[in-house]
């Protein structure tokens, strides 16, 4: 997993794809390879879409959307929504930690991750989320949620979103096993899930309950901080 993890990154932040800037050829290059590893993974692209790509504009690309569907068909359950933005500044800034490291994560947890009985997962790479994209119409999770796909109708249809950015690359000891959870103030349900899931590690009990359990069996208890989405605009 690591070696494989590790190969997602020196791709995507290789100096040929040129810090995967919206709208160039190292950007393309980048959704490129995402979908591959999304059908190698066998997420399923949405029919309205025509395949894993949601055109933001000609100019800049595409978001990039695969679903992992429920294991028995039923009628309209909740998603879930795995994300992380694949696009960097370009140039000299390669982004291997921003963010090529969270689409390396994305990409392995879709991998063996199974169909779950009562949500149907989404697996997104979203793309323009830098400067001087954010907070603006153009910015990729921005235009998911302004344009969503009518196979998910509504925003109320996302039961639960996680977006991973920034992971792997602090290397101060005290940091290493620590994982910050921005927006606890929006999740409270979501950051009782987390402690619960955390303190269940520490005692070495595995949930009979959880569906993925399996899929980190020897992962090294994880320090949970729940802390509010305005200390990433504070620092």
């Amino acid at each position: 997993l690591a070696k494989r993890l590790r190969a997602h990154v020196e791709y995507l932040a290789s100096p040929e794809l040129q810090g995967r800037k919206p709208g160039t050829l190292g950007n393309r290059a980048a959704a490129d390879y995402i979908e591959a590893r999304f059908r190698e993974a066998s997420l399923v692209p949405l029919p309205s879409l025509g395949g894993y790509g949601q055109t933001l504009s000609g100019e800049l690309g595409n978001n990039l959307i695969g679903l992992r569907p429920t294991s028995t068909p039923t009628a309209a359950v909740p998603y879930l929504l795995i994300g992380a933005h694949y696009d960097h500044l370009g140039g000299n800034y390669l982004g291997a930690d921003d963010n090529a490291s969270a689409v390396a994560i994305l990409i392995e947890l879709a991998r063996p991750l199974p169909p779950l009985s009562n949500h149907p997962v989404l697996f997104v790479a979203f793309n323009a989320e830098e400067p001087p994209y954010i907070r603006t119409p153009q910015m990729g999770s921005q235009h998911f949620t302004d344009h969503l796909p009518p196979e998910i109708g509504q925003l109320a249809a996302l039961q639960a979103v996680i977006i991973m950015d920034i992971m792997g690359g602090v290397h101060w000891e005290p940091l290493r096993e620590m994982i910050f959870a921005a927006g606890a103030e929006k999740s409270p349900g979501l950051y009782r899930r987390l402690k619960e899931a955390a303190s269940r590690k520490a005692l070495g009990v595995r949930s009979m309950e959880s569906e993925v359990s399996h899929l980190t069996p020897d992962a090294s208890p994880l320090t949970i901080l729940p802390v509010g989405l305005h200390l990433v605009e504070e620092i």
